[in-house]
């Protein structure tokens, strides 16, 4: 039985519906309830849309039920805290932190690089423009709409971020220090 099935009988029971009711709600004949209820047929978008509109549900949460969309990742505890946050920032702050956390998602390489280096000579010459770092872009707009009162705390939390960045990087270095020595003095050892 299908996610989409399962949740439609489950509607049903929850309104003490028939089929037909069903039926009559979505503006599909009762034929193509019972199809879709004993899985001799899939929905597809346009009934998807029509179960929406009649449950009074999100078409996306319809499409999902029915494997037309990939499922929703969980639910994670910070997710309330995230939408009362953005729903309480202005516009052009909202839009900002919205670019902020789309770069940081999974498959979207934007990491950020070490600093190079400088060369005194390579300061003289105008070469081709090196490409933006995307979060510098994103920081530097989110400084400049910000309100001067709320400056602090976002330099606090970058600040905050950074360390735990470079712990994470000692530690990391610090691992692969002792690594690389336990390697040295086990080849020592067999020869």
């Amino acid at each position: 039985m299908t996610a989409l099935v399962e949740f439609l009988k489950t509607e049903l029971a929850r309104r003490n519906w028939r089929p037909a009711d069903l039926a009559r709600a979505a503006g599909v004949p009762d034929a193509t309830i019972s199809h879709i209820l004993n899985g001799s047929r899939r929905a597809g978008p346009d009934l998807c849309n029509a179960f929406a509109h009649a449950l009074d549900e999100t078409p996306e949460r319809i499409f999902r039920l029915a494997g037309l969309l990939p499922p929703m990742a969980p639910a994670v505890e910070e997710e309330r805290e995230a939408v009362a946050i953005l729903r309480s920032l202005p516009t052009e702050l909202r839009l900002v932190a919205m670019r902020m956390l789309r770069s940081l998602r999974p498959g979207v390489s934007h990491a950020p690089q070490p600093p190079q280096p400088v060369r005194q000579d390579e300061l003289a010459v105008s070469g081709p423009a090196q490409a933006p770092d995307p979060y510098l872009e994103v920081l530097e707009e989110l400084w400049d709409k910000a309100p001067d009162w709320k400056k602090k705390d976002i330099a606090a939390q970058i600040r905050l971020a950074v360390e735990e960045y470079q712990r994470a990087q000692r530690a990391q270095g610090g691992r692969a220090n002792s690594q690389e020595e336990g390697e040295a003095s086990d080849a020592g050892r067999a020869t």
